[in-house]
């Protein structure tokens, strides 16, 4: 009877004998770029990687075009929301008191979109910063006219 080493052996040489041969070859995409600066023999260029949580937030195309998608993915929906929080504010504010806006509610309110304007000079944080804002003038809406919260 065969020892272990010598059935070791014998497995590895039949494994050898018996594998199939593959060869890889790297193959590069041929350079869109035929000017005389571009890279030649060993040189090969690096391309730039885009953030993938960039590219699944705004749906930018390749080109790097500044293309950032549909519903939330413009900077002016914080300054639209803005404007209608203002907006209720203001009515609320006439409607119970005849009066103009106070301006701490005027400030807070700011202060709260300035907030999410800052957060969505971000690119990555822009659909997150309009989703905020969008559901915060939701809420005071909802609040405006069940007379709750700030509007008690």
């Amino acid at each position: 009877m065969a020892s272990s080493a010598e059935i070791a052996t014998a497995n590895r040489e039949a494994a050898t004998r018996n594998a199939p041969r593959t060869e890889y070859v790297l193959r590069l995409k041929p350079s869109e770029d035929s000017s005389s600066d571009a890279p030649t023999g060993g040189q090969q260029r690096q391309r730039q990687q885009r953030p993938l949580l960039r590219n699944a937030l705004l749906n930018s195309n390749v080109n790097g075009s500044t293309n950032r998608g549909g519903f939330l993915g413009g900077q002016n929906a914080i300054v639209v929301a803005w404007a209608g929080a203002m907006a209720i504010v203001s009515v609320d504010e006439w409607k119970a008191n005849h009066i103009l806006p106070r301006p701490s509610r005027l400030w807070w309110t700011t202060l709260t979109y300035a907030l999410l304007c800052v957060m969505g000079a971000v690119d990555a944080l822009t659909p997150l910063a309009n989703a905020l804002a969008i559901g915060y003038t939701i809420m005071l809406l909802w609040q405006y006219y069940n007379k709750s919260g700030q509007f008690s």
